[in-house]
């Protein structure tokens, strides 16, 4: 072979190895580069979902707040439709009576709002976390189970008492509703009366009952875990 043509020839394979060597190493940093950003993407995304989790769960538990709030408030109601200042004239009892039933179907609508309101996030949760490496989705569902736990488990055992409460209240306003015509407040006490012993006996017994499932719910309040 001619010596320049196999010059030429060396020449041409070692242009080919260092060009190929020159596309292997570009295709290796193009790698690394698109390793390291899809590394870079996925931590702003799980970043991003960790972030949404928290406002989701602090948002969550201020409406539970916010709805429990407000059923505390309508709940006073029922308080004041037995006060004596508002019984002292027979329409105003009959008009407790009334306002008693509409005001408990609120109360009961209420209730059943607030716990929905764990289905429903129970569902959100879930629609946020599947993005989230395992370990990662994982500690996230146990702080949303114990959350949810705690606070549903309380608010289940507080309205199971508010059941009860309600109905005690309901079957006092009504029986009042029935002696309106015997009933006298004592001025000097404040006290609500009924003229027949039988009745004013009834009635101590229905608001013993009443005072007697408060206690039991403020009880229960008391050795419930708090969040």
């Amino acid at each position: 072979m001619n010596k320049k043509l196999w010059y030429i020839l060396l020449a041409f394979v070692l242009f080919v190895g260092v060009f190929s060597g020159v596309l292997a190493y570009m295709s290796a940093k193009r790698q690394e580069q698109a390793g390291k950003q899809y590394v870079a993407e996925q931590k702003a995304q799980n970043a991003e979902i960790k972030a949404d989790f928290e406002v989701f769960l602090n948002g969550f538990l201020a409406d539970v707040e916010k709805n429990a709030f407000a059923y505390k408030q309508r709940r006073k109601v029922l308080t004041g439709l037995i006060k004596p200042e508002n019984m002292k004239m027979p329409e105003y009892i009959e008009e407790n009576a009334s306002l008693a039933e509409s005001t408990i179907l609120a109360l009961h609508l209420q209730m059943n709002e607030i716990l929905e309101a764990f289905a429903k996030a129970d569902h959100e949760i879930e629609t946020l976390l599947p993005g989230l490496p395992e370990g990662e989705r994982i500690a996230a569902r146990q702080k949303w189970e114990q959350v949810r736990t705690n606070s549903q488990d309380q608010f289940t055992g507080y309205f199971a008492s508010e059941r009860d409460i309600l109905a005690a209240y309901k079957k006092l306003l009504h029986f009042y509703a029935e002696k309106k015509e015997s009933i006298s407040i004592d001025s000097e006490s404040n006290a609500v009366y009924l003229l027949k012993p039988e009745d004013q006996k009834e009635a101590l017994a229905l608001q013993k009952d009443i005072k007697d499932l408060e206690a039991a719910q403020i009880e229960f309040m008391q050795q419930a875990p708090q969040n």
